[in-house]
């Protein structure tokens, strides 16, 4: 099995819930998230931080995701295309 880097993860992520992004906005993604965050916070004992360093990667996936215009869109930047990676681009 390979292993994929934070950018693989995050475009196989993007494409999983593509269908989603388009009835909810990045800035809404990214508020569900520190929900989601807020609530492990209140409701657990002890926290795993890989869960609050995935949710926190996720948050930051969603603000560039936002910020490149991917959402109205509905295509990846090409600099996210990991097919390029290590390429002049």
């Amino acid at each position: 099995m390979e292993t994929l880097t934070i950018e693989q993860l995050g475009v196989k992520l993007y494409e999983a819930m593509n269908p989603a992004l388009w009835s909810n906005t990045p800035r809404e993604w990214q508020n569900k998230i520190v929900s989601a965050i807020q609530a492990i916070a209140e409701n657990e004992k002890e926290i795993n931080p890989d869960n609050i360093y995935w949710l926190s990667e996720l948050y930051t996936m969603f603000g560039q995701i936002e910020k490149s215009g991917v959402a109205s869109t509905n295509k990846l930047p090409s600099s996210w295309d990991v097919n390029k990676r290590g390429t002049n681009v």
